[in-house]
């Protein structure tokens, strides 16, 4: 079965959310992973926002980088602010995937950020989750929504 690493190297959320979704949407496909670069709590808005979009979350942890060193996996999506992360020396992967997600707190002048940035960054990761399914795991375009 083919594994799959998303990696955010800013907070506990974008990869805990775009984990939801594969586990969600990819059910069956591969083996999900997402990692971050300290272990800690998925944010609770996060949460709040998946749980919104029918994606429970409640079971996840935010799992440190180093959990996953020397793995290999078929897929490594990297959620970036900007600038694709090099992880080359913790893990290898077939493919890299870097996108383009910002943090929520990019989004927002307010901090902590409101919820809705939070809902934006989810719509974010939803389109290019899908996206990667439908390409990679079942050589389509895109998952039709159910």
């Amino acid at each position: 079965m083919k594994r799959v690493l998303v990696v955010s190297a800013g907070n506990a959320c974008r990869s805990q959310m775009a984990e939801g979704y594969l586990q969600f949407y990819g059910e069956g496909k591969a083996q999900y992973f997402s990692a971050v670069l300290a272990q800690g709590d998925v944010h609770p808005l996060a949460i709040k926002v998946m749980t919104e979009d029918s994606i429970e979350m409640t079971w996840q942890v935010a799992q440190p980088l180093e959990s996953f060193k020397n793995a290999h996996f078929d897929y490594v999506i990297d959620l970036h602010d900007g600038q694709p992360n090099d992880f080359s020396e913790l893990f290898t992967s077939n493919h890299i995937y870097p996108l383009h997600i910002p943090n929520p707190s990019a989004l927002s002048e307010v901090q902590p950020p409101p919820i809705e940035a939070f809902r934006q960054v989810r719509e974010l990761i939803r389109a290019h989750i899908l996206k990667f399914i439908g390409k990679e795991l079942t050589g389509k375009e895109e998952v039709a929504l159910p």
